[in-house]
């Protein structure tokens, strides 16, 4: 499992241009969802499409589907906590 979180992480710093500036997982059921938010003004396409391609490893691993994808500008804020409390 750590292998295929590992490919993910790697894919969404592909270009090494620090495009994603945050992530966040939410398990839904049988469905994984990560949902990155992006430095303004960067192309995240290669890093998620990379992110795509290097997922199935975790998805096996967990026995979910796994959604990549970008958040809506203005929901991700800097710092910001999706944790309950």
């Amino acid at each position: 499992m750590l292998a295929g979180i590992l490919r993910i992480a790697i894919a969404l710093d592909r270009t090494s241009a620090r495009v994603v500036e945050r992530v966040d997982v939410h398990p839904d059921g049988c469905r994984l969802n990560i949902q990155v938010a992006i430095r303004p003004g960067s192309d995240p396409s290669l890093e998620i499409y990379t992110a795509q391609q290097r997922k199935a490893p975790l998805a096996e691993a967990l026995g979910v589907k796994i959604d990549v994808s970008v958040m809506e500008p203005g929901i991700a804020r800097k710092g910001a906590s999706t944790r309950p409390r």
